[in-house]
C-alpha cells in the first residue's frame, strides 16, 4: 500500500550507530500510520547502498524483521532507494512475533494484521519458546538502529569489507 512517501515493496537503507549502513525492505504498511513492517539484511556496508544491492535478498535471508517507526523516514534520515520490478507481496510474509510474558513464563504467537503492522489480531498460546520467530515488540526509529547494529555484530553475515 501506498503510505505517502513510501509503498510496500520500497527498499531503503539506514546509517547504524557504529558505522556502516544495512539495507530494508518495506513490506507491510497501511496509510495513515506511521509503524511499517520491515526486513533488514546484512552484511553491514561500508559505503551507501544502491538499489541493485537488494537483488536477489529473499525473506529468509534477513537478519532482522521489525515493526517500526518510519519517523526517520519521514525525517529524511533513513534513504529510499526505489522498488525492484519483481516485488511479490506473498513472497514476504508478515510473521508471527513471539511474546513471553515474564511472570508466568508463557509464550505466545502474536499475529499482526497483513494490512495493517500496528493492529494486532489475535495471540496464540505456544508450548515453548519459538526462537525462530522475531521477538514482539515495536521498535522507534532510533531503537532499530541500535537493535540492527547488535544483529549484525552477533550475525554471521557480519562483515566490513562490502
Amino acid at each position: 500500500m501506498k503510505c505517502g512517501l513510501y509503498s510496500e515493496g520500497d527498499w531503503l537503507y539506514l546509517s547504524l550507530p557504529n558505522g556502516g549502513y544495512v539495507i530494508g525492505l518495506i513490506a507491510r504498511s497501511r496509510p495513515g500510520s506511521p509503524i511499517f513492517l520491515g526486513y533488514f539484511f546484512g552484511p553491514r556496508r561500508i559505503t551507501i547502498p544502491i538499489l541493485e544491492d537488494c537483488c536477489g535478498l529473499t525473506a529468509e535471508k534477513a537478519i532482522a524483521v521489525l515493526r517500526c517507526s518510519d519517523l526517520y523516514i519521514r525525517q529524511g534520515k533513513w534513504k529510499l532507494l526505489g522498488r525492484l520490478s519483481e516485488w511479490q507481496r506473498d513472497k514476504w510474509p508478515s510473521p508471527g512475533f513471539v511474546r513471553k510474558e515474564p511472570i508466568s513464563n508463557k509464550v505466545f504467537k502474536v499475529v499482526y494484521s497483513d494490512t495493517d503492522p500496528s493492529k494486532m489480531e489475535r495471540e496464540i498460546l505456544l508450548p515453548c519458546d519459538d526462537s525462530n520467530m522475531p521477538r514482539n515488540f515495536l521498535a522507534g526509529a532510533a531503537a532499530a538502529e541500535l537493535y540492527l547494529d547488535m544483529q549484525l555484530q552477533m550475525s554471521p553475515h557480519f562483515s566490513f569489507w562490502n
